[in-house]
């Protein structure tokens, strides 16, 4: 099976303001409200990129490699399960029978365990297709970032996000992560001997093989 990734990408390019705010943060609290304004003046719009197409069985591979959910077939349990249920149909014969149904104003409760495992086989193809020649070294469990990688040039740190709501949901959710990817990145860059890049990668998975990806870079 086939899946297209839609993706989209913006730049926040830090400046020494921006930088000293983000670390001067973690004993001044109120730097961060500083912060968040005079970043919009340094953050690009995002700007649609080329479709992605990728075979489901890559990105299998690839959250078995990268996720540090462990959870049973992922792709599976939204396709067969939650999308199939929020279209209305029911469970095969033998499940219990919920009720949920696409015309219910209950909200349906995925399992986000799956949805976090495929956000983050996601964000490391999109690292691998964008940044080539990507090297990774090292996927941190259960801290942040998720992944740290290099094409040579620069240290990659991405962050993945991942939710079955909106694309404009996934973008709410990128917003709030970008102060903290500041602070590492303004942090990192005077511990690398490489420049250092932030990636949040947040992606929309919007039914079985339609994802949409939303990328914003933090550069110093």
């Amino acid at each position: 099976m086939m899946i297209e990734i839609a993706i989209e990408r913006r730049c926040l390019q830090l400046t020494d303001s921006l930088s000293a705010l983000a670390s001067l943060a973690s004993s001044r609290s109120e730097t961060k409200d500083q912060f968040l304004r005079e970043m919009a003046g340094n953050i690009t719009d995002y700007t649609p990129l080329s479709p992605l197409p990728i075979d489901s069985n890559t990105l299998r591979t690839m959250i078995t490699q990268v996720s540090e959910q462990i959870v049973y077939r992922p792709l599976e349990e939204l396709r067969h399960f939650y999308f199939t249920y929020a279209r209305g149909a029911f469970l095969l014969p033998g499940y219990p029978r919920l009720y949920y149904m696409a015309t219910n104003k209950q909200q349906l409760s995925p399992s986000k365990s799956a949805i976090a495992a495929i956000g983050e086989g996601v964000a490391a193809i999109l690292t691998q297709r964008l940044y080539p020649g990507t090297l990774r070294l090292a996927r941190p469990y259960h801290t942040y970032p998720d992944l740290v990688s290099t094409d040579q040039t620069f240290t990659l740190m991405t962050e993945a996000k991942a939710t079955v709501d909106s694309v404009q949901g996934i973008k709410q959710v990128i917003q709030a992560e970008v102060f903290r990817m500041a602070q590492h990145v303004s942090a990192c860059t005077t511990l690398d001997v490489r420049p250092v890049v932030g990636l949040l990668i947040g992606t929309a998975l919007l039914d079985e093989t339609k994802y949409h990806a939303v990328i914003t870079e933090v550069r110093k």
